[in-house]
């Protein structure tokens, strides 16, 4: 292909009639970042006002001057003159970048990936096509997203953080004819890293815009399906660092209320939720990667005012939704959410995974910075109750598209990668939360029953910690055994699922929930050492977990190390077991 040819094909990239990407990608202006509200200023008029009245009004303004003296003040290293002119841009309608340059910044983009215009256009269709389990970008004015980018570090990182995705999957598409010079997955994940690099170098003192953020959760997403590994876990530290720079903890902080007659503040909606789906990213990345380490969270949940993310078809159609914060309360949030009326699968995930998080932190007492109240037991005997009275099998809050029923829990088979299919994937993922925030509510009396000697304290054998391998009647000191046997029941239910859905469905899930799988597998082990139901049962139920996992690991490429960890812990001692 000549570079005419490929210049004609990135104006049908983002114009053309034979384009995959709609025609309104370029219709709507790219009205981003746009500022919560513009700031007050004092007059003189109002210090005359101020020196007699006792009015609410003098009050208040009494209040705004405080404030910003306040602000005056404060030890910054910002000069004063950023701090005072410290607004997010907004684009008009009218403005956009010439065609021209948007070619220019293109073609410098596929020059430094690698790939051409056709190639280009096919990465970025398959991204959107296939990546349901984050959700960074407004689709409809993507178009507008890449003609508003203005320097060509920032498109290149953007496009290849997208690409280190979507090539997983151009390479099972068909059209694999030309695809042995692509650059792979990790290949195109270090192309970002490089020039994430290059623009952080040249900003000493602003804050990156939104664009390079994207692309930096992106990189720190996929960084973290490897494993949550020292690279990973300080680019996801970054990535919070900015997005406090850009004050996406405070999106909807005093928020006005909205009107159905209001076009424009849809308009500015749209733009915020594009900044509120990154915050939220960010978020999750910072629970999981804390999850694992068994670290402090990164992000303050007690200064959180930004909504949760809506659905992604009422968005892309620009159809304003009512959302909510994330309460404090572990057993008022889903209240919260289902009182705003807002069904998006991924508000849900992030309501479990909140829960998830708070249940792994109360069970080894630590609530620093997680729950405001300081009285540990009480708590998780609180969630313990909630957790079976609301979410043991569903959540009826969620809705039919979202819950699974203890008798239906089969997807519709081979459905996941369908657009349609999305809920399937969203029932899956949501299902497999639960039974991780399960076991970590109940792993906590897990615990407790190895530690006070109570486990299986019928049996006359008595070995370290209460456990014995003795084959004699174990099955019925199970009942005993609360917190022991909710873990195991977790697995079985995760287990039970993935007998119903189809071998690929891991592509269209989130990768993180391969953790997840492998502890279902790892309870499996515990089941086989300490003879709590059949040779025969447990190893079919561990060999399909374990398959999963792999299906993950060629997939998308997880921690290799965790495929034999189960049975390495067997053969290392298989009288201790090691909950935390």
């Amino acid at each position: 292909m000549s570079r005419d040819d490929d210049i004609n094909s990135t104006v049908d990239l983002w114009t053309g009639p034979s384009s995959r990407i709609p025609a309104h990608f370029i219709e709507a202006g790219p009205d981003y970042l746009a500022s919560l509200s513009s700031s007050s200023k004092l007059t003189d008029k109002d210090d005359d006002a101020m020196e007699l009245s006792v009015s609410s009004d003098v009050a208040a303004t009494n209040f705004i001057r405080a404030i910003s003296l306040s602000s005056l003040i404060h030890p910054t290293h910002k000069r004063r003159d950023q701090v005072i002119a410290e607004t997010i841009h907004v684009f008009p309608d009218s403005v956009f970048i010439s065609m021209a340059r948007s070619q220019s910044l293109i073609m410098q983009a596929c020059e430094t990936l690698r790939v051409t215009v056709p190639h280009l256009q096919s990465l970025t269709d398959l991204y959107f096509d296939n990546m349901t389990a984050i959700s960074l970008f407004h689709r409809p004015s993507f178009g507008s997203k890449i003609q508003g980018i203005k320097d060509q570090a920032s498109l290149t990182a953007l496009l290849a953080s997208m690409f280190s995705f979507s090539v997983r999957f151009f390479l099972d598409s068909e059209s694999t004819t030309n695809a042995q010079d692509m650059p792979s997955s990790k290949q195109f994940h270090q192309m970002a890293l490089d020039q994430i690099d290059e623009i952080l170098k040249g900003m000493e003192e602003d804050a990156p815009p939104l664009v390079v953020l994207q692309a930096m959760t992106l990189c720190g997403y996929n960084q973290l399906i490897g494993g949550v590994h020292g690279k990973g876990w300080r680019l996801v530290g970054s990535c919070v660092r900015i997005a406090y720079e850009l004050r996406l903890h405070l999106i909807d902080y005093e928020a006005p209320i909205f009107t159905s007659d209001d076009a424009g503040y849809t308009h500015k909606w749209v733009a915020k939720e594009e900044q509120r789906r990154c915050w939220w990213a960010i978020w999750e990345m910072d629970v999981f990667a804390s999850t694992v380490r068994r670290s402090p969270l990164a992000i303050d949940w007690t200064m959180n005012e930004t909504y949760l993310p809506v659905d992604d078809e009422l968005w892309f159609k620009n159809q304003h939704c009512q959302s909510c914060f994330l309460d404090p309360q572990p057993g008022e949030r889903w209240k919260k959410l289902n009182k705003s009326g807002n069904k998006s699968p991924s508000a849900w995930l992030i309501v479990l995974s909140s829960i998830m998080r708070d249940a792994q932190s109360l069970s080894r007492g630590n609530l620093q910075g997680v729950r405001s109240e300081d009285n540990g037991t009480d708590q998780v005997a609180e969630l313990q109750q909630y957790f079976r009275n609301v979410f043991r099998k569903k959540s009826p809050a969620a809705g039919e598209a979202l819950s699974f029923g203890s008798d239906d829990i089969t997807p519709e088979p081979s459905s996941f990668k369908r657009p349609r299919g999305f809920w399937d994937a969203a029932r899956y993922s949501i299902f497999l939360t639960i039974q991780l925030a399960r076991f970590q509510i109940f792993h906590h009396y897990a615990f407790s029953e190895i530690a006070s000697g109570t486990l299986f304290t019928e049996n006359p054998v008595d070995p370290p910690f209460g456990w014995t391998v003795t084959r004699s009647s174990l099955q019925g000191s199970m009942r005993n055994c609360e917190g022991l046997r909710n873990c195991l029941e977790a697995a079985d239910d995760i287990h039970a699922i993935l007998t119903n859905v189809p071998e690929e469905h891991v592509k269209w899930v989130n990768p993180f929930l391969s953790s997840t799988v492998w502890l279902a597998a790892s309870l499996q082990v515990l089941r086989k050492v300490y003879s709590l139901g059949t040779d025969t049962e447990n190893e079919s139920k561990f060999a399909l977990l374990r398959l999963t996992y792999q299906r993950y690991q060629a997939f998308w490429a997880p921690s290799p190390s965790l495929i034999e960890a189960p049975e390495s812990v067997v053969k290392a001692n298989q009288e201790i077991l090691i909950w935390e």
